[in-house]
């Protein structure tokens, strides 16, 4: 695994998903990572679960959230 800077491009900010909810959202943030990451998309969604279960990315009040988990 890189570097978050490595990571995080503009192809992975998605400032407007189609998803209406937030397993919706992971599958489709998954869906946009897993080829570039070469990971299984289900590995993702799954780790994004078990960090949001661990603790909310969202900010507060703000409607904006910052989804991530270490994957291994």
């Amino acid at each position: 695994m890189g570097k978050l800077m490595d990571i995080l491009t503009l192809e992975h900010i998605v400032p407007s998903l189609k998803a209406n909810t937030q397993v919706e959202a992971f599958e489709e943030m998954a869906a946009i990572l897993a080829d570039d990451l070469n990971m299984d998309p289900g590995n993702i969604v799954k780790a994004l679960n078990d960090r949001e279960s661990a603790h909310s990315t969202a900010l507060e009040k703000t409607g904006v959230a910052i989804p991530h988990a270490r994957i291994k």
